[in-house]
């Protein structure tokens, strides 16, 4: 009795190791989205600042992984309904985030968000304070509706409520909106700017770019992770992201 005992304990642990190798060898299904120059998604292939340097990070880190693309819409929805083995690269931290994902440490940070207008609105040359910027009544802000613009300036929009329109859509959305004067201005990363206005077909002579006294810093952008990803294999990825970029 104790022998079969002892052999069905071996058995149990066998097959345990069994489905935590097959688990761990798993493919991350990784879903990106295209916003150049971040993701990038043409006749060219994939490529971006954020793709290329997740690629490597996970292929360094020795990660199965598959690419997606998709919607950001179509991701966010992915993570809260709780599909499984899935991976998104490039989303800030927050806290309602947390609720339904897992975050890599840093894997980028941009350089401080700027204020994109027209040459038609020159007066705003003289205005450098973004929460100067959200009190004027005159003025409004063209955002993409459920995008984070980092904390710093989703604090200024609940302290100063600006006058927003929100859109469905993406960043070539807004800057043609922005050119057709729908809106005063829109907030941007730097790393973004000359390739949404050459995407666009517009001279980047015709806008103005200011660069805000109050956002002194860049948003850090993050590896997502569905719930179901082990902690174990978030800290390996860590591990390759600090030793490759910090």
């Amino acid at each position: 009795m104790i022998e079969k005992m002892k052999k069905f304990c071996w058995l149990t642990l066998f097959l345990v190791v069994i489905l935590v190798k097959v688990s761990v060898a798993q493919k991350l299904k990784l879903l990106f989205f295209h916003r150049p120059p971040y993701y990038v998604y043409d006749k060219d292939g994939v490529r971006g600042i954020i793709l290329n340097r997740t690629i490597y990070v996970l292929k360094q880190a020795k990660v199965e992984f598959e690419l997606e693309l998709s919607t950001p819409n179509r991701i966010i929805a992915s993570f809260k309904r709780g599909d499984k083995n899935i991976c998104s690269p490039g989303w800030f931290k927050t806290k309602e985030r947390t609720r339904w994902a897992k975050f890599s440490i840093p894997i980028y940070e941009n350089r401080p968000v700027v204020l994109l207008t027209g040459k038609w609105n020159n007066g705003l040359i003289k205005k450098h304070f973004l929460s100067d910027i959200f009190r004027s009544r005159s003025l409004t802000w063209g955002r993409i509706k459920n995008f984070s613009y980092g904390d710093v300036i989703e604090k200024y929009q609940k302290e100063f409520r600006p006058k927003v329109v929100n859109i469905e859509g993406n960043q070539l959305n807004l800057i043609n909106m922005l050119r057709y004067k729908r809106f005063s201005y829109i907030l941007i990363s730097p790393e973004e700017i000359d390739f949404l206005i050459a995407s666009a077909g517009y001279d980047k002579k015709d806008f103005l770019i200011i660069h805000l006294n109050d956002v002194k810093e860049g948003n850090k952008r993050y590896l997502m992770f569905s719930k179901d990803i082990s902690d174990n294999l978030i800290e390996k990825i860590n591990k390759t992201i600090f030793r490759l970029y910090k």
